[in-house]
């Protein structure tokens, strides 16, 4: 018996719509470019703490009192050693983990 691919009823980015930001850990979302610079999203997951990992996005509500960034510039190519990240990601998420929620773009 072949099995042929087949095409979900809904695309990648239709899912991505609805489902992000996603919570992967108590007080830790993982979401979008277009999530970090929505201030009704950040508001209704009570997210004020956002570690930028691009290198051209900007931080969207730094002027705002209460938001509080960090930026990792990395390009978005499969040559990024993202490894090289992972101390300073790592210690601004575990600044505040337990104090607010953090997303991650």
């Amino acid at each position: 018996m072949k099995l042929e691919p087949s095409t979900p009823d809904v695309t990648d980015h239709q899912e991505s719509r609805t489902k992000v930001p996603v919570q992967i850990l108590p007080h830790l979302y993982l979401g979008s470019e277009k999530d970090s610079s929505d201030l009704d999203i950040l508001k209704k997951y009570g997210i004020s703490y956002i570690l930028n990992v691009t290198h051209d996005k900007p931080n969207s509500f730094e002027h705002l009192p209460g938001f509080k960034y960090k930026k990792l510039p990395v390009e978005d190519n499969w040559r990024a050693n993202l490894s090289d990240m992972f101390p300073e990601a790592f210690e601004f998420i575990g600044m505040f983990h337990t104090k607010i929620f953090l997303l991650l773009h």
